[in-house]
């Protein structure tokens, strides 16, 4: 098992660090594209949990394999497809 199979949820506070420290990772909301064009975090980019292309989209903005992945998105919903998502897409 390597880093990228290990799962953690953090809290706002701690994703607020990493971005103001400029921490070297991905932020990735998995909300349709719609959701996304209206809004989403900065420096954001945007994979859709719900598409049967997540794994590709995935593959094509996340080519650091060293870098940490965040996703978000705003249910607990949208979150719980991540495991079984996430270990075919990288």
């Amino acid at each position: 098992m390597n880093g990228r199979d290990q799962y953690k949820e953090i809290s706002s506070d701690e994703l607020s660090q990493w971005i103001e420290s400029g921490k070297n990772f991905y932020l990735i909301d998995v909300l349709v594209a719609d959701h996304f064009q209206k809004i989403h975090l900065p420096k954001a980019l945007q994979a859709c949990v719900f598409e049967v292309t997540f794994t590709e989209q995935m593959k094509s903005i996340t080519s650091d394999k060293s870098s940490k992945i965040v996703l978000y998105g705003s249910s607990r919903r949208s979150s719980s497809r991540r495991p079984s998502r996430m270990r075919s897409a990288i």
